[in-house]
């Protein structure tokens, strides 16, 4: 078979253009996510990554909203029949 060596420069330059792009493209959940781990007893950081950036809380406000949800059931101010406006 044959190449000629202009296709086949265009297509290492192609690869090689495709690859480049494909390292330097940063992974979507770099800047995302946020996690820090302390030692309670020294205050002691273990681990961090983005803990000092800002981030939206999503499922943590969902789980402070169950945790009061069950809390006044247990109180008995609402039951599993109360309707709330959203």
């Amino acid at each position: 078979m044959f190449f000629s060596p202009i296709c086949l420069n265009y297509k290492v330059l192609l690869c090689l253009s495709f690859f480049l792009v494909l390292c330097l493209t940063p992974h979507p959940s770099f800047g995302k996510y946020a996690s820090i781990v302390i030692d309670s007893q020294s205050g002691k950081i273990h681990h961090s990554v983005n803990a000092d950036t800002r981030n939206y809380p999503a499922s943590l406000t969902k789980l402070m909203t169950l945790y009061l949800l069950f809390d006044a059931m247990d109180r008995k101010t609402i039951n599993m029949n109360t309707k709330f406006k959203v």
